[in-house]
């Protein structure tokens, strides 16, 4: 193998980067040039104001490059860091962490609706094509609707290799063809494991015993129905998809067109949905979707759920009662209900090449964390755009190789990294930015410290670097359930400007 080259192994996938900057020492090119205008001013006050003047103004240029050119290992600025500091502060200064709600709260009418950023969200019941109800969750503020779609995935345990690359394969199909739909915003995929309480499986083998079996048959089978749920875990899998009631050089659509348009376009994405591995696919009804958002804030009334879907009842919930009686958001934790969480960012993915099953770990259930919630977040981006970026990252990986004064092999597998995703761009290949956040929650307050090291292990394990969401813990545990809350929105700072 001659040098400068990389190996692709078969069945290993890699190549994903941040965008590339321009700028110098990182910098994007309107940082740079702004610190470039700022030089100029100093040198310009000492010419005309003295020396004085050109050091103060020198010291805040100074102050202002470090700030936004200090990077961690996490990828933060200083400035980004000092930033979130302050926000925290002004949050708890006002009461912003401390959510109250049902007949004692002053103002929540007797209601438990969801607290911070999903306070504004509705949930719609519409029919599919089959007369089947179907939820969507509309944003009227940000004017998106999300359709929740469930999943069983059935993993790869019994998969060969070919397979499996064939799996992965259609995944990135389906995630390319979510880049061709304009009106598709943002999809996520949640992954959550929790203990199973065992009443659908009471449920089953009830109904199913024989009056005339022998008695020592019917006794194993009901000794299975009190032992067999001790320990087990049962998986479930989510993907979201968010409706833009606007797409780009479109008007805007009322909730009910756009439901009509989603119910038309529901059996094709379900469809090929299923061929990635995904297993059965349907699409989360209203109930389903109250139940699941009020398991995830109060998980001490799963058991009474699954036992009044065993007793052949239906839960009596509305989306005005889903969120907590009481929550409050500290520095690095949540605690809501009768439970605490704390939610991980993904600062990093993996480097270098890795395996279909990197993630496999993280995503299975774990004995010290009561549930657990893996949440992969994607936006596409159509064609076009794609090939914007992907020119301006070849561009800007062009620049940083040139300028180096001694060979970096940095720069030169950066310039590699970027003509591949041209190359494979040009070739039909489809462009997402994707993220992930990864909720622990725990009903014991003494196990929080556990759960922490839990996760952790887990991110080093699967080479992924993880940070607690500091001063956001709210929003995050939010943002990672299946509400199809899209985050760029809710920046104070447009990301474009930051």
């Amino acid at each position: 193998m001659s040098e400068g080259t990389v190996q692709v192994v078969a069945g290993m996938y890699g190549g994903w980067k941040k965008p590339s900057k321009a700028g110098l020492a990182g910098m994007s090119l309107g940082t740079t040039l702004g610190v470039l205008a700022g030089i100029g001013v100093v040198m310009l006050l000492f010419f005309t104001a003295g020396w004085l003047a050109a050091l103060i103004a020198g010291t805040v240029l100074l102050g202002f490059v470090v700030g936004v050119a200090w990077v961690d290992q996490d990828g933060m600025t200083l400035a980004a860091r000092v930033g979130e500091r302050l926000a925290w502060w002004q949050a708890k200064s006002t009461g912003g962490g401390v959510y109250r709600s049902g007949p004692l709260a002053p103002s929540a009418r007797g209601r438990c609706r969801l607290p911070g950023v999903a306070a504004h969200l509705e949930l719609v019941e519409v029919k599919d094509a089959y007369g089947d109800p179907v939820g969507l969750v509309v944003s009227k503020a940000q004017r998106t609707a999300a359709l929740v779609l469930s999943c069983q995935p059935g993993g790869t345990a019994m998969t060969d290799a070919a397979e499996v690359d064939q799996l992965v394969a259609y995944w990135g199909g389906w995630l390319a063809q979510l880049g061709e739909e304009t009106d598709i915003e943002a999809a996520s995929v949640t992954i959550e494991t929790a203990p199973d309480t065992g009443a659908r499986l009471g449920q089953q083998l009830r109904g199913r015993l024989d009056p005339d079996a022998p008695p020592a048959a019917r006794q194993v089978l009901l000794d299975a129905i009190d032992t067999y749920p001790l320990g087990a875990a049962e998986v479930n899998g989510y993907v979201t998809l968010v409706f833009n009631m606007a797409p780009p050089g479109g008007k805007a659509r009322p909730v009910d067109a756009l439901a009509g348009d989603i119910m038309a376009r529901l059996p094709g994405l379900a469809g090929s949905l299923a061929s990635t591995g995904a297993g059965v696919v349907r699409a989360l009804s209203a109930q389903d979707l109250c139940e699941v958002i009020r398991v995830a804030y109060d998980p001490s009334v799963a058991p009474l759920i699954d036992q009044a879907h065993a007793a052949g009842q239906v839960p009596d919930l509305s989306w005005e009662d889903v969120g907590p009686v009481a929550a409050e958001a500290t520095w690095d934790s949540y605690h809501h209900d009768s439970a605490w969480s704390r939610t991980w960012v993904m600062t990093q993915p993996q480097k270098g090449m890795v395996r279909s099953n990197v993630l496999a770990r993280l995503l299975a259930p774990h004995a010290k964390i009561d549930r657990k919630r893996v949440t992969l977040l994607y936006k596409p981006i159509e064609p076009g755009r794609a090939a914007q970026l992907v020119d301006a990252d070849v561009e800007a990986a062009t620049g940083h190789a040139i300028n180096q004064t001694r060979p970096n092999a940095r720069a030169a597998v950066e310039l590699k990294h970027a003509q591949r995703a041209a190359d494979q761009q040009a070739n039909g290949a489809g462009m997402v930015e994707f993220g992930m956040l990864v909720t622990a929650t725990v009903t014991d307050p003494e196990a929080r410290r556990d759960a922490g090291v839990a996760v952790a292990n887990l991110g080093a394990g699967t080479r992924v670097r993880l940070r607690p969401v500091y001063g956001s813990q709210d929003s995050a545990f939010a943002a990672a359930l299946p509400l199809g809350l899209v985050l760029s929105k809710y920046l104070v700072l447009p990301g474009r400007s930051r």
